[in-house]
């Protein structure tokens, strides 16, 4: 049963991992390949949303906690 591992990999995942500096430059990534990850498998639409979600947040100084 623990034979074969399935991971799922989500946009929301892979971005929280995108955005990690690399611990010798802060201006670097450190997981180059999760931006390509993103853009080649986020569709369009919710990626145009998301970002319209974001940027109305960031607009209005909005955050929610959990």
């Amino acid at each position: 049963m623990l034979d074969k591992v399935e991971l799922l990999v989500s946009a929301y995942d892979t971005a929280w991992v995108a955005m990690v500096s690399s611990p010798r430059s802060p201006k670097t990534r450190c997981f180059t390949g999760s931006i390509n990850c993103i853009l080649e498998n986020q569709l369009q639409d919710a990626l145009s949303s998301t970002f319209s979600c974001v940027l109305a947040f960031k607009t209005w100084h909005v955050v929610k906690i959990r």
